[in-house]
């Protein structure tokens, strides 16, 4: 199984557009046992580089929540957050299947996205757009912001359905 998608950078030294793969996964219940070994080593090889992927269940908008998740990582870690990593780590787990999980980098560990999206999620746990879209009417500063989300997660997006091409060629 391939589990991929976007992820904010936590650390320094991870940029934009970057495709990164987890060598291993945290949540607050604790550490995972990263990719089969083979894997982990083809995305390497193709260029992505190794992270901690941090997963949380909610969205992080600030430089302030990124150091705090930082915080409780061993030093000099490169590391990334999302929202679906572990649980898609258990899943193939359960299945006794092998899991690779593959991120581009959305945003940087200096960037703000703005602080009501942690706010717009459903009852899944997943973004809301029609929550972000009223949270926008009452916050009009915010709409660049958002834009320029949308504008990075669709180039990451794009930059890692390339990379998985061409790992599934190899």
């Amino acid at each position: 199984m391939i589990g991929a998608g976007v992820a904010g950078a936590l650390t320094s030294g991870l940029v934009r557009g970057e495709v990164v793969v987890a060598r291993c996964l945290r949540d607050r219940d604790g550490s995972l046992a990263g990719p089969e070994p083979r894997w982990l080593e083809a995305a390497v090889r193709l260029g992505a580089r190794e992270v901690v992927a941090v997963t949380v269940d909610t969205v992080v908008t600030g430089p302030a929540e990124r150091a705090g998740l930082v915080a409780a990582l061993p030093p000099g870690a490169m590391a990334t957050v999302d929202m679906e990593s572990t649980a898609w780590s258990r899943a193939a787990a359960r299945a006794a299947t092998p899991c690779l999980v593959l991120r581009a980098i959305s945003d940087e560990p200096s960037d703000t996205l703005p602080e009501y999206l942690s706010r717009c999620l459903d009852a899944a746990g997943s973004v809301s757009r029609g929550r972000v879209l009223a949270a926008a009417l009452v916050h009009p500063r915010s709409l660049m912001a958002l834009v320029r989300l949308r504008r990075n997660v669709r180039s990451a997006a794009e930059r890692l359905a390339g990379f998985i091409e061409e790992l599934i060629r190899s």
